[in-house]
């Protein structure tokens, strides 16, 4: 009997990891703005608190505004978390999103549904509060900025019939569209360049082919292993993580203009030689220093 039971406590000591499994993301809030707005500083949110989930939804008509602030929804409400392989998906509310997330800094949900994305810097970072006033979120995008789609350039990409795999997407922050690169084979020295006009010393990647609802994507193409970056007249040499799941590269400078990422070696796919990279973003550092 003694035996039966020490076996039990044992067995439970080994899968209590699973159900109390905590992420960096969780008891965290996180300010954002939506991709399909022009509006200054709206300081919509989302967190995950004391197992609830709560998220500010934007009225999308912008002269909506009542009491001199725009109209939004709130959601709020228990939530729960689930693995599928290396992807990890949030349940509310009869909706799921796909989470990626960077430690407790960055967190995004992508709805699985149409692929509208939620990008959230954490609101006690320095990429959103402002030096002197902790009250106040930074404008423009708190913290992180992206390059308009004329402004990206490509050495080659995929194309599938009606599909472009160029990286610029329809919607600003819908991960919809990763860039893969188009040449025969594994496209060793191919690159993809965009620009920043604030300093910024933070690449923000995400690797790979990600897609919420086929997750089996990220596996069968190709993921970039070694890469260069190319930033004025010098050279970074970096090892990505083989994780679907967002990456910050810290370079030992702050610069600004054009960078150009460059692929030197792959994870192999399980069924296809294209190399995929699903996300390129800075950290922004205007009004920073």
């Amino acid at each position: 009997m003694k035996k039966k039971i020490l076996i039990l406590f044992l067995l439970l000591i080994l899968i209590s990891p699973i159900f109390s499994k905590n992420y960096k993301f969780q008891n965290q809030t996180y300010i954002y703005r939506v991709y399909y707005t022009d509006w200054i500083n709206p300081g919509f949110r989302f967190s995950f608190n004391n197992e609830v989930f709560k998220m500010d939804i934007p009225e999308q008509e912008p002269n909506l505004i009542e009491n001199g602030e725009y109209i939004h929804n709130v959601i709020e409400n228990c939530y729960t978390l689930e693995e599928k392989g290396d992807f990890l998906y949030l349940h509310i509310n009869n909706k799921t999103y796909l989470i990626i997330y960077y430690e407790d800094l960055l967190c995004a949900l992508v709805d699985c549904k149409d692929n509208t994305t939620y990008f959230g810097v954490n609101e006690k970072s320095k990429y959103v509060s402002l030096p002197n006033d902790s009250r106040r979120i930074r404008d423009l995008w708190v913290g992180i900025s992206d390059t308009n789609n004329y402004e990206i350039l490509v050495s080659s990409y995929l194309k599938e019939k009606d599909l472009i795999y160029n990286n610029k997407n329809q919607y600003f922050w819908q991960l919809k569209n990763p860039w893969v690169e188009g040449k025969i084979g594994s496209g060793i020295d191919e690159w993809i360049q965009k620009a920043t006009y604030h300093k910024t010393n933070k690449v923000v990647l995400l690797n790979g082919y990600v897609n919420p609802n086929h997750p089996d994507y990220y596996l069968k193409n190709e993921r970039i292993k070694e890469l260069e970056i190319l930033v004025g007249n010098e050279i970074f040499n970096y090892e990505l993580e083989d994780i679907p799941q967002l990456q910050v590269i810290e370079l030992p400078n702050y610069f600004s203009g054009s960078f150009k990422l460059k692929i030197k070696s792959v994870y192999p796919g399980t069924k296809y030689e294209d190399t995929c990279l699903s996300l390129f973003l800075f950290l922004d550092e205007k009004e920073m220093q």
